[in-house]
């Protein structure tokens, strides 16, 4: 990372290489944005060869998380339908590791949550030891992130509840 990284045009994409997460970051790069997409693990794929991406070992190393307080965008589309049972634990993980993170250096830009209307329910999960039958393992999940959200944030986020994305 160089010293002239203009910090207003970068997006942190956390999920870049899933379908939503791949067309963010077509989108923001054919409108000037520097990426910077996190997946899971690091692939042979390569989204837009002109802009970064790391694994979330990487995101949560000293030297990035001192970089990530530049950043004015951060989204979470991350959520993968086929491993839910113990990833979703990695999943909430993630989750409260980057609220405990942003809220400790006073994050100033946007975090945003792409969920899905799977989460719907008629009542909110209010820990995640609540079953609920009528709802799938990835609406669970996006419950989950969101109270976590909700709860524990202190910056400006946004939760987008995107219509017809809804998982086994």
């Amino acid at each position: 990372m160089t010293h002239s990284t203009d910090f207003r045009k970068i997006v942190l994409i956390l999920g870049c290489n899933g379908f939503i997460g791949s067309n963010l970051v077509r989108m923001f790069s054919q409108n000037g944005f520097i990426t910077w997409g996190v997946q899971r693990k690091l692939r042979n794929e390569v989204v837009d060869e002109s802009n970064r991406t790391i694994d979330y070992e990487t995101l949560f190393s000293a030297d990035f998380l001192h970089t990530l307080k530049e950043v004015p965008i951060v989204i979470h589309t991350a959520g993968n339908p086929r491993l839910y049972g113990s990833p979703l634990d990695d999943e909430v993980s993630l989750m409260n590791r980057l609220i405990w993170y942003l809220n400790s250096i006073k994050f100033k830009g946007t975090f945003i949550l792409l969920s899905s209307n799977a989460a719907n329910a008629s009542f909110p999960i209010k820990s995640n030891a609540v079953t609920i039958s009528n709802i799938t393992k990835y609406g669970k999940h996006k419950i989950i992130l969101e109270n976590r959200l909700r709860a524990e944030a202190r910056f400006n986020f946004f939760i987008i509840r995107c219509p017809s994305v809804i998982a086994p």
